[in-house]
């Protein structure tokens, strides 16, 4: 399992395919990138089956609170403000979980080794539109913006049209659901522990 990050930051209007170099700009993508290079060696060297999964990012019920949409909901539910990095500029596309899990599933189904497969939401906006979506489903419209992320890259995108072919695969599941379905999990989830307080 990897991520869109391997490749660095995607300039307006492209989206990167599964042959792009890569050009990590932080120590996470850098580590994925170098993961997927053990893989390849393994494949090379041993004959490994192994194939590789890169997906934008995922979002949905039971993700950690140290996550960003999780995080949003949760200081909307305590009363705001909710924390931003940076001006809110980043760039991300977004891909309700099921639907990754779904992939995977296809992935294993369909199996074909040396593979890697791009799973992309086709839902992109900024950290801070997404904030905003997010607070406008709980009724707090207040944002505050502190430091940039270290090695914050400005935008994610990946092409995902073979894996979308080959897998007779797409996402079912809409940013405004998969946000109203995320929001009630982490609600659900508050008001828990709020009972045992």
């Amino acid at each position: 399992m990897s991520t869109d990050e391997v490749f660095g930051a995607a300039p307006p209007g492209v989206a990167f395919d599964t042959d792009a170099p890569h050009r990590p700009g932080n120590t996470y993508a850098a580590s994925k990138s170098g993961a997927e290079a053990l893989v390849h060696a393994w494949r090379h060297t041993h004959d490994y089956p192994a194939c590789i999964v890169r997906c934008t990012n995922n979002f949905g019920p039971r993700q950690h609170l140290e996550k960003a949409i999780p995080s949003w909901i949760e200081a909307a539910l305590e009363g705001g403000p909710i924390p931003v990095h940076g001006a809110g500029t980043a760039r991300r596309d977004w891909l309700y979980v099921d639907d990754m899990a779904q992939g995977i599933e296809r992935v294993l189904d369909r199996w074909r080794p040396a593979a890697v497969w791009h799973f992309a939401g086709r839902q992109e906006c900024s950290n801070r539109e997404m904030a905003k979506q997010v607070g406008a489903l709980l009724g707090e419209d207040t944002l505050c913006f502190g430091p940039e992320r270290q090695g914050q890259d400005s935008r994610y995108a990946l092409d995902d049209t073979a894996t979308r072919a080959r897998l007779g695969w797409a996402p079912t599941t809409g940013l405004s659901d998969g946000l109203r379905a995320t929001v009630e999990w982490v609600r659900q989830q508050h008001e828990g522990a709020d009972s045992l307080r």
